[in-house]
């Protein structure tokens, strides 16, 4: 493993937080916001539906299913979005 030279510019975790980076970095914030609100709305609603439709025993498995499956689509989203170009 080769160092880069002492004079070459290193990459550092500061640049993101640079006005050249600052679309993506708000976009990138906003969905993972946008995500763990949809999580926080389900674990608050999801055990009121569940008492009510008398499958309390399932929750976890529900919630699983929830979390699972929103993260595989959040994963598998973006080849689906290049194809539409």
């Amino acid at each position: 493993m080769t160092s880069p030279a002492p004079d070459a510019p290193r990459d550092q975790w500061t640049d993101l937080l640079s006005r050249a980076h600052a679309p993506s970095v708000a976009v990138l914030m906003g969905g993972v916001v946008l995500y763990a609100f949809y999580v926080f709305i389900v674990a608050t609603i999801l055990p009121s539906i569940a008492g009510d439709l008398g499958g309390l025993a399932l929750y976890a498995w529900v919630t699983t299913t929830f979390v699972v499956g929103s993260t595989a689509g959040s994963a598998g989203a973006p080849p689906w979005y290049r194809a539409g170009d």
